[in-house]
């Protein structure tokens, strides 16, 4: 979907167990939803099931955002090879076929604003194990001790992990900047995406 992010996903290994995709909580729109669809894309092209678990937004709300990235969310929908759920129950009672699954568990941090930090990872845990792969999209305050810690503890157990955050200067050029680190190497870049188009830049340079 995006050229420019392959390059940068170079050495993700698609039989990982975990990823994470772990946005800065703030204002601008940082949370990653390009990342997420660029994934969704590329396993559906890949011939796999993708199931979204969201606790944040509603089935209309995820076709129209993944829909927006250029995804043809709708005719994925109609043939099963994307589906959404609720919340994790909803996702072991209605999918029979689970650990051939990958499965995109979108906004978990919802279940802290009730919850607490143990029932927030038992959720991750009973869903990487019932998934191929998960894939964790979620906002996070570098202002908040408790979900810094969580970032932090989420970054240091994906096998691959993905983060945005905002700017702190004003430019018509730079929406955030995106780090991708692996066992094997980190990057850095400042993005900007527009009308489907993604550009990024080195840090630094922009």
């Amino acid at each position: 979907m995006y050229p420019e992010l392959d390059q940068l996903l170079r050495d993700f290994d698609p039989e990982s167990k975990n990823l994470s995709i772990l946005t800065d909580d703030s204002i601008s729109d940082t949370h990653g939803f390009f990342i997420l669809a660029h994934f969704v894309d590329l396993f559906i092209k890949r011939d796999e099931n993708v199931a979204i678990i969201s606790y944040r937004f509603r089935d209309f709300e995820l076709e129209s955002i993944l829909s927006k990235s250029g995804l043809i969310t709708h005719r994925f929908v109609t043939s099963k090879k994307l589906q959404f759920y609720t919340d994790l129950d909803d996702f072991l009672e209605n999918c029979s076929d689970r650990k051939n699954t990958i499965v995109v568990l979108d906004s978990p941090t919802v279940i802290l604003e009730t919850a607490t930090c143990s029932e927030f990872l038992k959720t991750i845990l009973k869903a990487e194990y019932n998934s191929k792969l998960l894939i964790l999209r979620t906002e996070l305050s570098s202002k908040i001790d408790s979900e810094l810690g969580m970032k932090n503890f989420l970054a240091k157990r994906s096998d691959f992990t993905i983060s945005t955050s905002p700017i702190s200067f004003i430019s018509k050029q730079v929406h955030g900047k995106i780090q991708i680190s692996s066992g094997k190497s980190v990057y850095q870049r400042h993005y900007f995406i527009k009308d489907r188009v993604l550009k990024l830049t080195p840090v630094g340079l922009s």
